[in-house]
This record gives C-alpha cells, sequence and structure tokens, in this order.
C-alpha cells in the first residue's frame, strides 16, 4: 500500500535498479520520475520552477542515447509481476493501444485518418484483479512509429505487436518460480483490433487463457459442418438471467441490462491465405447484448479459452471483458493526467522513454482510486510516512474528519483536491488533484515545524 501512496516510497521502488550503465544516470531516474511524479500535468519548466539547471538536467537525460523505454521500465515490469504472484485469484492481462499526437510534429511519427494523424502508437499490457480492484501495473510497453520495422524489425506489420506482448508477459511470467500456477491464472483480454487468428493461435498453443472480442465473420466448424460466426446467434442458448454490466460510452461510464447466450467448442477455420500454415482453433464463444428498448449500446460476441458450463462461468466471461474499460482510464490518465500530447519534444527517440515514465504514473493515478476499495480499513500509518499521518491528523482535527484508516485518509485527500460527495465516489482527475496539494502541504507541514 505505501508503495502506491507515499510519493518517495513509491517512485524508489518503481524506477530504481536500473541498469543504465552509469551510475549518475541511475540516479537521474529517481530525480526526473520525483519531479514528474509531483506536478505530472505542469509543463517540464513548471516542473523545476525554473530552476534553469534542473530544466537541462531532465532534457538532457531524455536526449542521452542510453535512455529508452526498456530500460526505464526494467523494475517496473519485474515489480508487477512480482504483485501479481501476491494475488491468489484470477488475473486479467488488459491489452490496448492508445494512440498519442504530440503538439509538434517530427520526424516518425505515423500517419492516419480519422484524426489519428501525426501520431505514435503506444501498445502495452495492464495487469489487473479479476475484480478491478487491484492494479498491479504493466507488464509490457512498446512504442509504434513509422517505420515500423526501424525500431521492431521482426514485426511483419502492425498486428504482430498483439502477439510481441502476449510474449513478453510470457517471459516475465516463465521467469518466475511457480510460473505455471501464475500462467494458469492470467487471462490475455482485448478489444475486437486483437481478432487476429495468429494471436489466438499463439495464446492457445503457449496455453494462456483470453477472452477477445471478435471482429470478423469466420469460418467455423459447428455441429460438424461448415457456417459463419455471423450466423451461430441461432444456434446458440440463451445462459442465466439478464443483469447489469458498466460499459462505455461517449467518453462515460453506463450502466446496461444485458442477456447472453453461449456456444461451446466451435472450430475457427484459418484464413485461406494461412491456411496451410495452421489448423483450426477450438473456442467458446458468449454473445452478449443489451435488452431491448435501450440504447444499443452492447453487442459482444467473445471468444475465449474459459470453461462456460453454467451462468456463472458465462458472468465471469463478460464481467471480465468489461473491466478492460481500466485501460482506456490508463489512456485517459497519460493524456489528461500527465498531458503527454502537450510536451514539447522534437524528436521521437526522445519522446519515447518519456512516454515509458509517463504511462506509469499515468498508471498510478488511476490505482491511488482502488485502493480504499481493496482493504478501507486499513490502519492510515501502514499507507503513509509518519510526517503524512502528523499532517492527516492535523488537517483532519481542523475539518472535523476522523484519522483511522485508509478510506478517512482518501476522502480527506479527495476533498483536497475539490471533491464535495455529490457522487459515491471522486473521479481519478479531482482525486489526482488532492494528491498534488496533499504533497504540498505535506512539505509546507514539515517545513513549517522544521523537519
Amino acid at each position: 500500500m505505501p508503495i502506491l501512496t507515499d510519493a518517495k516510497n513509491f517512485i524508489h521502488n518503481e524506477f530504481s535498479n536500473l541498469n543504465l550503465g552509469d551510475k549518475r544516470l541511475n540516479a537521474r531516474v529517481l530525480e526526473v520520475a520525483e519531479k514528474m511524479n509531483a506536478g505530472p500535468a505542469l509543463s517540464i519548466p513548471a516542473m523545476t520552477s525554473g530552476n534553469d539547471s534542473q530544466l537541462k538536467a531532465i532534457y538532457r537525460f531524455f536526449q542521452n542515447e542510453r535512455i529508452d523505454d526498456q530500460a526505464i521500465l526494467e523494475t517496473h515490469f519485474l515489480n508487477t509481476v512480482e504483485r501479481m504472484e501476491t494475488y491468489t485469484g484470477k488475473i486479467l492481462l488488459l491489452n490496448d493501444s492508445c494512440f498519442v499526437t504530440p503538439v509538434k510534429s517530427f520526424e516518425g511519427l505515423l500517419t492516419r485518418g480519422k484524426g489519428k494523424e501525426n501520431c505514435v502508437r503506444t501498445h502495452y499490457c495492464l495487469a489487473v484483479s479479476e475484480n478491478g480492484k487491484n492494479l498491479f501495473g504493466i507488464l509490457s510497453f512498446h512504442v509504434l512509429s513509422d517505420p515500423i520495422q526501424e525500431r521492431y524489425p521482426e514485426l511483419r506489420n502492425e498486428s504482430d505487436i498483439w502477439i510481441r506482448t502476449a510474449q513478453d508477459c510470457l517471459n516475465l511470467i516463465h521467469s518466475r518460480a511457480h510460473a505455471e500456477k501464475l500462467l494458469a491464472r492470467c487471462l490475455f483480454v482485448a478489444d475486437r483490433e486483437a481478432d487476429e487468428f495468429e494471436l489466438i493461435d499463439f495464446l492457445k498453443k503457449n496455453n494462456l487463457g483470453f477472452i477477445i472480442r471478435s471482429q470478423y465473420d469466420r469460418k467455423i466448424i459447428i455441429d460438424g459442418r461448415e457456417a459463419k460466426l455471423d450466423e451461430i446467434e441461432i444456434y446458440s442458448k440463451g445462459h442465466g438471467k439478464s443483469y447489469k454490466v458498466n460499459v462505455l460510452a461517449d467518453k462515460a461510464m453506463k450502466e446496461v441490462e444485458v442477456k447472453r447466450s453461449v456456444l461451446r467448442d466451435i472450430e475457427i477455420i484459418p484464413p485461406i491465405k494461412i491456411a496451410k500454415e495452421f489448423s483450426n482453433i477450438k473456442v467458446n464463444v458468449v454473445m452478449v447484448k443489451d435488452l431491448p428498448g435501450q440504447e444499443d449500446l452492447v453487442e459482444w460476441r467473445l471468444l475465449t479459452s474459459e470453461v462456460i458450463d453454467n451462468s456463472e462461468q458465462s458472468q465471469f466471461v463478460v464481467e471480465s471483458y468489461t473491466h478492460r474499460w481500466k485501460i482506456e482510464e490508463v489512456n485517459k490518465g497519460a493524456k489528461t493526467g500527465v498531458r503527454v500530447e502537450e510536451r514539447q519534444f522534437t524528436n521521437l527517440d526522445h519522446f519515447i522513454p518519456f512516454l515509458a515514465m509517463a504511462f506509469v504514473l499515468a498508471w498510478r493515478i488511476v490505482a491511488l482510486r482502488t485502493v480504499v476499495e481493496i482493504n478501507p480499513e486499513t490502519p492510515i500509518k501502514e499507507g503513509f510516512t509518519k510526517d503524512e499521518v502528523d499532517f492527516l491528523k492535523v488537517q483532519g482535527k481542523k475539518l472535523g474528519f476522523k484519522m483511522r484508516n485508509l478510506k478517512d485518509a482518501l476522502s480527506l485527500i479527495a476533498r483536497l483536491g475539490g471533491f464535495t460527495g455529490r457522487y459515491e465516489r471522486p473521479g481519478w482527475q479531482i482525486l489526482w488533484q488532492g494528491w498534488i496539494r496533499f504533497y504540498e502541504r505535506v512539505a509546507g507541514f514539515m517545513l513549517a515545524r522544521g523537519s
């Protein structure tokens, strides 16, 4: 818990023990991360409070050819898999891409349509618990630029990044002493862009479970005869009662009542162009639709390796897929909380390591909101430093707040960010503003009493 709440412990835990080839660089990464974490929404000059030498030091750090995204994230990757090991339930490996369009154009940006011109594609995996409350961290992180093969010569095209990410996750899992037990608890979860036959085949062959939303009307074998995926609903059977799920629509979460049906043990036939290289893949399917009379927000066809012999199992598949929105929140945290698109970088090689650090901070921004949900009765002294506890108690006394546990502390911090209690819980943006003001006030409190 202190890893997330205590800023200094968090920075040291996630960015120490790096092998950057120079002790000074190893120390500098902590300094840069502390500056960014203390004011993630600030411009880099503002992070240094106008200190010219500190400003130059930050830019020199990102310009150093020894600094790259994988080197910066090395410790965080290892910490993430260690946090996964301490959890006993299922672990969802959420995979997605976030297209980042920097304010300044420079060489190497991808050219796309529909508002994605002059961007880079960050593709990563976020590990979370099956209930979506524990955000363990990032397991894989890559930035695709133009040409793709310049940084990733092994990729034939952009779609291969899904397999590369899955391989990264497997490599980390297999590095652990009890790898097979950990692997058996992991599920690769992704949206329609991951509906690639080669990816599903890779996951099956490597015993990594999956839940992937179908995009293509593939040829299949059902009941011994050939058909198309779009036709299978008539063969499916209703599964359990309708219930409500949270859905991201128009950039906001909405609660929608859905029904579901299932098909077991259908076989997906490989596309003609790769038919000689691959065999049929056996999968289960959960189909989800919102009830008539609603907004038609949900029509999912989820391909899965999970057993769906009863309604509880198929409901688990649906709910696991809905937790995919957590990675969308981290994307938003990077863009809004850390303002990655507003940075003044003019060189791709300097921008990419900044993005790596920024997405770890974005993960923490989102994870901070779930801290209180995991174990709200945790004593306050277990989640904060002594100075922070002293400040919280003094501030709580002034405002009439009792400071007994993490729930009490988070309520006060949310209030510092402008939370009025109008909604059940604060949004991460308000909570993050509260954390920034909390750190500032703790620093002032320590200075005033001579700590």
